[in-house]
């Protein structure tokens, strides 16, 4: 099927949704129809669409009609950008890409393993694959559209965010997705090809800059032959707990001062969860910690390892790595990635946190509770509710 055709089946069905919610659109909450025609019709412009778009938000918060909207609109715009990494004019660029990890790879393991490690021995082993991936975006950049397709991405991961589907969206993630999208074509295995669709759910769950640094990690894994890690949120919450500490005791260590959360070992199991190992740094941002830890051998042995998953968090310039965990959820790691959702959404409203601490009561997360209660009083220390459930709490422990 053709873009054209794709874009018309695409409007039609989105006209069909329209036509189907139209005779309730009176009602109060009915989304105005006009972004939703705007997102579906091929000649609307981005002004048109973000005016749309504020009107709507005016009248209230946007529907389910209105979230799947920008879902989908979200998911063509990628499948623009795919069409691009998989065109003929990159088929080659891509190929030479392959055949370059294949060729390098065993020589950049060795550095990483070996006496002599350094940046310098590291990105002489790496330059081949490097030059190989550069020509490859760049073939990908050299596409017709490439310009307007990648600003359509970001504009429709703009909306998502707004609209709460993800979390945040920044120019730097948008970077590390596209070249993800390269070197996952070209490079991925089957099993590596889920995991990274895997990855895309957790990945709204959760902050731009982690997600950037986790997607970094995931292509350079690639790059020198080995498989993504899935992210488990379990262990992306236990690292961001640690960098959230780190900064509220102005502390720097593996080791915290909490006797219950001495070790990441500790740290990972309160999230119903395991980890075998722990990067940390002060960087700015998720992509200068995955750089920091990258020129360091005994971090960059922990990114490769061959545990399932791993986990990043950051706070206030401090972040966390850690990898281990499991893809598999059960018992009250079920409610895991609920619970991982609403507390990035409470940021720092008491009034939310102690809504999201109830709620973690009620579905037997009582180490979360007991945490997000420390983390209102810490707000507001003078909230009695707060401090009665955290007695509460505390009087039930053995």
């Amino acid at each position: 099927m053709s873009d054209v055709e794709h874009k018309g089946v695409a409007r039609l069905l989105i006209l069909m949704l329209l036509a189907a919610v139209g005779g309730r659109a009176a009602q109060a909450g009915a989304p105005p129809r006009d972004f939703l025609q705007l997102l579906a019709a091929s000649d609307s412009t981005p002004e048109a669409r973000r005016k749309a778009w504020e009107q709507l938000k005016a009248a209230g918060a946007p529907g389910k009609p209105v979230l799947d909207a920008i879902d989908a609109a979200r998911a063509r715009a990628w499948k623009r950008f795919a069409a691009f990494v998989a065109s003929p004019a990159v088929a080659k660029p891509g190929a030479d890409l392959a055949q370059a990890v294949k060729t390098n790879r065993a020589a950049v393991q060795d550095v990483v393993a070996g006496k002599s490690f350094s940046k310098a021995a590291l990105d002489q082993a790496m330059a081949p694959i490097t030059d190989a991936l550069n020509k490859a975006t760049a073939a990908v950049r050299a596409e017709n559209g490439f310009a307007q397709t990648l600003g359509l991405i970001d504009e429709m991961e703009v909306y998502a965010t707004e609209a709460g589907v993800r979390m945040s969206w920044s120019a730097a993630l948008s970077d590390r997705l596209c070249t993800l999208a390269v070197v996952s074509h070209y490079l991925a295995s089957p099993s590596g090809k889920q995991t990274l669709e895997d990855n895309k759910h957790a990945g709204d769950c959760i902050d731009s800059g982690e997600l950037a640094c986790i997607s970094m990690l995931s292509a350079y894994r690639m790059l020198i032959g080995l498989e993504p890690l899935g992210i488990d949120l379990r262990l992306v919450i236990a690292a961001r707990k640690h960098s959230e500490q780190m900064v509220e005791k102005d502390y720097f260590s593996h080791e915290s001062p909490t006797a219950e959360l001495k070790s990441f070992g500790n740290r990972a199991r309160r999230e119903y969860t395991s980890a075998s190992g722990e990067c940390i740094a002060i960087a700015d941002g998720g992509p200068a910690a995955f750089n920091t830890w990258y020129c360091s051998q005994p971090h960059h042995q922990i990114m490769i390892s061959k545990e399932p998953c791993v986990g990043v968090g950051g706070c206030g310039g401090r972040w966390t790595l850690m990898t281990g965990g499991s893809k598999g959820l059960f018992g009250p790691a079920a409610k895991m990635t609920q619970y991982v959702r609403d507390r990035y959404r409470a940021v720092k409203d008491p009034d939310r946190i102690l809504r999201l601490a109830r709620w973690c009561v009620k579905n037997h997360l009582v180490t979360q509770a007991e945490d997000e209660l420390q983390r209102v009083l810490q707000i507001d220390p003078g909230n009695a509710e707060a401090a009665k459930a955290l007695a509460a709490l505390q009087a039930k422990k053995p």
